[in-house]
């Protein structure tokens, strides 16, 4: 396969856990894509949650660590393209990544569509 034509990072949405009062804590975490011509995409294994648990003597609750999540993120998605550019390695798809959903209307997502594989594929 070729090289992807964009590696980026991206956000999602992730259950963090519950609350003490019992509620779904919803945060934040951040996923490096890499994008092919056709709309293929792949996600890197490793994702960086934007929340952390934190115990108290007294409870927990939680902590917004997006900004190191994102930086972290950033990280990894840098060292990606400079692998790309400078080693012109294509990704090692059986090791770090899987197969991601495609973008939106790509040649990538009509064949799946066609198909009827355009179920949502989480991590």
């Amino acid at each position: 396969m070729t090289k992807p034509i964009h590696v980026a990072v991206v956000s999602e949405l992730y259950k963090a856990g519950v609350t003490e009062d019992g509620e779904e804590y919803i945060a934040e975490c951040y996923i490096v894509v890499a994008e092919y011509q056709d709309g293929t995409r792949y996600a890197h294994r490793v994702t960086f949650k934007g929340a952390r648990e934190v115990s108290y003597e007294d409870g927990w609750s939680f902590v917004d660590i997006r900004e190191e999540a994102k930086a972290a993120a950033t990280k990894l998605a840098n060292r990606v393209i400079m692998a790309l550019d400078v080693d012109g390695v294509a990704l090692d798809l059986d090791g770090c990544w899987s197969k991601w959903y495609s973008a939106y209307g790509s040649v990538a997502y009509q064949r799946e569509e066609a198909l009827g594989e355009n179920s949502r594929k989480d991590l």
